[in-house]
């Protein structure tokens, strides 16, 4: 986070703090239209019938954060069923690009770097054991699948709400 805050921290010196906020907006809408898109793009398509490997891709930064997010047991390389300390790694440093994107925005909409880290470290620890509580609970509600589209439509919205 705090490198690619420092980077939006770059662009904001280049341009006025106007141009640097809608920049930073039209970034977290831009993240939002790809999460979208993917999120459309993977009801259109049928299931494949044998699972593509992480390691066949051929833009392996981009397009491994996107299938990893998607389906994150695809970081379950041996299909264990349990994803090993190796595979959390893998699995880390591809939410970790993608929330690259997300730290330039931020940085562009005028966040100061330190807060946003501490603040970025102390929020994934809690949502990541919600969601972990959660996931348990609701992992066989099928109509919840409907609603992974609200992500991007809210990083567009906070966009928007910014520019």
């Amino acid at each position: 986070m705090l490198v690619s805050m420092g980077i939006g921290h770059m662009i904001a010196k280049v341009f006025s703090p106007v141009i640097a906020t809608r920049i930073g907006g039209l970034v977290l809408i831009g993240i939002g239209i790809w999460v979208l898109y993917q999120f459309f793009r993977s009801e259109k398509k049928e299931e494949p019938k044998q699972e593509e490997k992480v390691w066949k891709l051929e833009i392996a930064s981009l397009g491994l954060v996107i299938q990893i997010l998607r389906k994150p047991t695809v970081a379950d390389f041996d299909k264990s069923g349990t994803i090993s300390a190796g595979e959390a790694l893998l699995l880390g440093i591809a939410l970790s690009v993608d929330s690259f994107g997300a730290g330039i925005g931020a940085s562009l909409l005028g966040y100061a770097p330190a807060m946003m880290a501490i603040l970025v470290a102390v929020m994934s620890s809690l949502f990541l054991f919600i969601g972990m509580k959660l996931g348990t609970v609701l992992s066989n509600m099928k109509w919840l699948q409907k609603f992974t589209f609200l992500p991007g439509v809210l990083l567009i919205i906070i966009g928007i709400w910014k520019m």
